[in-house]
């Protein structure tokens, strides 16, 4: 990498993959907390109805940032 493309406020690489690690960790957390409101209220009770759908965005959130975080172990981060 050529010293003009580094500022005062880029990240680095490393610190990116530990956000998205701990980002991951949070939705899949979030996703087990929605799984137990579905089981505690029975299938088709409102509050269950949206802890599912709460627990689908959480599962997909954490799936999307596990992948960014291995895209960015291979290959790094382009800067243009």
């Amino acid at each position: 990498m050529a010293i003009d493309n580094v500022t005062t406020r880029s990240i680095y690489v490393g610190d990116v993959v530990v956000h998205l690690d701990s980002c991951s960790d949070a939705f899949y957390q979030l996703a087990a907390i929605f799984a137990a409101i579905s089981k505690e209220q029975g299938k088709y009770h409102t509050s269950s109805l949206l802890a599912c759908a709460g627990r689908q965005l959480a599962d997909d959130w954490s799936n999307m940032a596990d992948a960014m975080q291995e895209e960015l172990g291979k290959n790094g981060v382009r800067t243009s």
